[in-house]
């Protein structure tokens, strides 16, 4: 593909997910979000069902009509993993800062989207747009402050399993692979006589237990995914400057175990040896994984028990190569509220925008009030300069609209 095409379909589908996630947030979330104190619990499902919308967009834009990203998903059976997403923990590890986004196709798939709940660092909180509706999704933000951090996640996931069923999403290494945090990895690995890898970082337990115990407390059974992914074409540590640039993986592999909760030592000092043991065994497969130029995802089954989850799913059809990828789930995708929320965000919110004066104003009032709440707009930032980005979403949207002769129509 020529670089300047891939590099204007990178920013076509960053520009569709930022202005569609700016234009849900402030038409259909924050009106919806207003009749949360009387009725919090289809609240919190309408949001979720919008966003998981959102997700299934993107999800279509990775995979079909924008960037053609190949999926394959191996380990676990569907049939197993459609059954989970009632009380579901996904740990997985960090390869890059868009680990997240690819995640959206196995979403799509299996339907834990509709309840999932992100654990991820404070700062993201203030992205305009995204970083607003993972608010109001109650997303955990943690700061590394382990006082602070355990009474944010107690708090926030006793309001979420009281009001529904959740799949909580974590990142146990704390930060994406790159040069920096793989240095400082395996020295704090060699200072305290740990195993040191390339390709995964040293997973921070304290947390991860902390999460998994209160899950496991919950009514519904607890099932843990333990997921590592591979790309093909995408180095360690990229973020969104490569993605805009054009360098974004053709295919996504995902090797998939599934572990009930009883078969996990809930004792936090077993609890962070076991953790220390699947990430082992994702530095082996991740070894096999590169050796063979991204197309094995192959499982140490040698090294796992007779009895675990990851002997049980190592058949012959798990240790065959790659070669297929997992089609693009289109009835998943019309059933996920897709088709209606790409008609509001391409025809209604505009139209509302064109012909309606009141419409225009909300949408500036509600981002700049937005913008000011969060104190940042992707970087820390005076309040002269808030001042100065509320003006020009002012401008930007309502003054073109009137100096065109667009007239407002009836209220």
């Amino acid at each position: 593909m020529n670089v300047v095409v891939r590099k204007l379909r990178g920013v076509v589908v960053v520009i569709f997910l930022v202005a569609t996630s700016i234009m849900t947030t402030v038409f259909a979330l924050l009106p919806v979000l207003l009749f949360h104190p009387a009725f919090p619990g289809r609240v919190l499902a309408v949001l979720r069902a919008v966003t998981f919308a959102w997700f299934s967009c993107g999800a279509m834009l990775l995979e079909s009509l924008g960037l053609s990203v190949s999926v394959d998903i191996r380990g676990a059976t569907d049939k197993q993993l459609a059954n989970d997403v009632k009380n579901l923990l996904v740990v997985m590890n960090h390869f890059c800062r868009l680990d997240w986004l690819f995640t959206w196709t196995i979403e799509l798939r299996y339907g834990w989207g509709r309840s999932k709940v992100i654990v991820l660092k404070s700062g993201l909180r203030h992205i305009p747009g995204i970083g607003w509706a993972m608010q109001m999704l109650r997303y955990v933000f943690v700061n590394r402050s382990w006082t602070r951090d355990e009474e944010r996640m107690s708090c926030v996931m006793r309001s979420i399993q009281r009001d529904g069923p959740a799949s909580v999403l974590m990142f146990p290494e704390g930060t994406d692979l790159t040069k920096d945090t793989k240095a400082k990895a395996q020295q704090f690995a060699k200072d305290r006589d740990l195993p040191q890898h390339e390709n995964v970082l040293v997973p921070r337990s304290r947390g991860f237990a902390h999460i998994f115990n209160l899950m496991k407390s919950a009514p519904s059974p607890l099932v843990l995914w333990d997921v590592t992914v591979g790309y093909v074409g995408l180095p360690p540590g990229s973020g969104e400057p490569e993605f805009l640039a054009g360098l974004w993986p053709s295919r996504v592999h995902y090797r998939i175990s599934r572990w009930p909760a009883e078969q996990i030592p809930s004792d936090d000092t077993a609890l962070t040896a076991w953790l220390k043991e699947r990430w082992a065994e994702k530095e082996q497969l991740l070894d096999d994984y590169n050796e063979s130029g991204g197309m094995h995802m192959m499982l140490p089954a040698e090294s796992a028990a007779p009895n675990s989850p990851m002997a049980e799913s190592s058949d012959l059809d798990t240790l065959l190569p790659t070669a297929m990828a997992s089609p693009f789930p289109w009835d998943a995708w019309r059933r996920s509220g897709a088709p209606v929320f790409l008609v509001a965000n391409f025809m209604v919110f505009p139209a509302m925008l064109l012909w309606f004066s009141w419409a225009r104003w909300w949408l500036c009032i509600a981002s700049f009030i937005l913008a000011v709440s969060v104190r940042y707009v992707f970087v820390q930032c005076s309040c002269l300069r808030i001042v100065s980005v509320g003006c020009v979403c002012v401008y930007l949207i309502h003054g073109p609209l009137r100096t065109a002769g667009v007239q407002s129509g009836p209220l």
